[in-house]
């Protein structure tokens, strides 16, 4: 996303104009809104785990792993980045700056929900009507939920909210299916993937009506953000935005397809440990890059240098943590059953941190109009990605898999800072008269 000014940042953020980017406080924030999305995460993994087992796991890790695929792919790829960004710098409000497109997105939003659903259900061909029916429903409505939130959350951050704003939304939508999960679990008996997923579906219009609140009241202004301008933006920022290394869940897609529904139960459960680098690294890219749009070149360095510093810390430190209590907590918490994960999970959260940190050098050149270079970057480790897991399917070691998520990040990380080091600036777009 962009920004408008360093000051109006500093109001949105209730930063005082001074210290809008000293990023102490925002790091905090973000550390207390990831570590609770995060234990949320492993509380609903635990209890699906439990009560689905191996081959139930891997079921429903299937169905939200499609969704989150064609969802990235299609509309909650790139476009939020554009939403963000151009709404921030028009000084929009989300409902005057996007009232001319949400109607046709809408129902485009139709056509990958479709073509997720589809996916689920040809991979479960094999089991009964109601398990590939009902997951491919199922993994239908994820996406088309996936792809509203991702939108939602773009303008909440497009509208320069504060950071409590943001992490109350991010919250917000991930606590209603462990609390729902939870208490249904408690009453009723719980089963199988398609229960599990119809809670989540449920869960989720929740989360997304809860966040919808959180959007600025319409000002009644005419917008001024074209649809030539979303697609330009869109496509520039494509490869980088959508994070196809690892928000794509490109492994847990090919480890289903490939290694079956058992593998990916396990691997999984391993997953719910490898995520919270790359949410702080998320995190910390989109708060940043709107702020290094607007910085002078000398305050622009001086921003890349501290938040570069400040997150590889808080990310080693996460790394590291993790690593020290992944065995007796997969064992404890998931059962004997899972402990075939632990060696996975201990490469998952080492890939996990690689990833995290190469959001910065990805932010940094979308700041300098150079999200080409890492879009090109980007395409190259992920077939780097592709052939290592298919080495491991041919192998049929699991394990492998999570050694080549770790490769690639570890490519990504040095090719991206690499390129941000030496890339010169590019076309950084228009600007609005008095905005830098």
């Amino acid at each position: 996303m962009s920004d408008t000014t360093e000051m109006s940042a500093s109001k949105a953020s209730g930063e005082p104009a001074g210290k809008a980017t000293s990023g102490l406080s925002t790091l905090g924030s973000i550390a207390v809104a990831t570590l609770g999305v995060q234990a949320m995460t492993l509380l609903t993994g635990i209890i699906s785990a439990r009560v689905l087992g191996v081959q139930g796991r891997g079921e429903l890790a299937l169905a939200v792993a499609a969704s989150a695929l064609f969802a990235r792919l299609t509309m909650a790829g790139a476009l939020p980045v554009s939403i963000s960004t151009l709404l921030a710098r028009e000084g929009l409000t989300a409902r005057d700056g996007l009232r001319p497109f949400v109607g046709r997105w809408a129902w485009q939003a139709l056509v990958p929900s479709a073509a997720a659903g589809a996916y689920v259900g040809y991979l479960l061909r094999e089991e009964s009507p109601y398990v590939f029916v009902g997951l491919g429903l199922a993994a239908a409505a994820i996406t088309y939920q996936t792809i509203a939130t991702g939108i939602i959350g773009a303008a909440i951050q497009g509208e320069l909210a504060p950071i409590r704003t943001v992490a109350i939304g991010a919250i917000v939508l991930v606590a209603p299916f462990p609390i729902a999960l939870s208490v249904i679990v408690a009453f009723v008996s719980v089963d199988d993937a398609v229960a599990v997923a119809g809670i989540l579906v449920a869960s989720g219009f929740v989360g997304w009506m809860l966040n919808l609140r959180l959007l600025r009241a319409g000002e009644g202004r005419t917008s001024t953000i074209t649809a030539a301008e979303l697609s330009r933006t869109s496509r520039a920022n494509y490869v980088a935005a959508v994070g196809t290394l690892n928000s794509l869940g490109i492994d847990r897609n090919l480890v289903g397809a490939w290694l079956g529904t058992a593998a990916l139960g396990l691997y999984a459960v391993a997953v719910a440990f490898g995520s919270l680098s790359s949410i702080v690294g998320n995190g910390v890219a989109s708060l940043l890059l709107p702020r290094l749009t607007a910085a002078a070149p000398a305050d622009r360095r001086r921003l890349i240098r501290t938040w570069s510093l400040g997150t590889g810390v808080f990310i080693a430190l996460l790394v590291v943590g993790i690593q020290l209590v992944l065995h007796p907590v997969i064992t404890v918490a998931f059962g004997k059953e899972f402990e075939g994960a632990v060696e996975i999970a201990r490469w998952l959260v080492l890939a996990d941190g690689l990833m995290g940190m190469r959001r910065l050098p990805i932010c940094v050149l979308q700041a300098r109009g150079r999200a080409g270079l890492a879009s090109i970057i980007e395409t190259v480790c992920t077939v780097a990605l592709v052939a290592g897991i298919a080495g491991a399917a041919l192998a049929d070691r699991l394990v492998l898999v999570a050694v080549a998520m770790a490769g690639s990040g570890l490519l990504s990380l040095v090719l991206l800072t690499a390129a941000a080091a030496v890339a010169k600036p590019g076309v950084r777009g228009r600007h609005v008269a008095g905005r830098p």
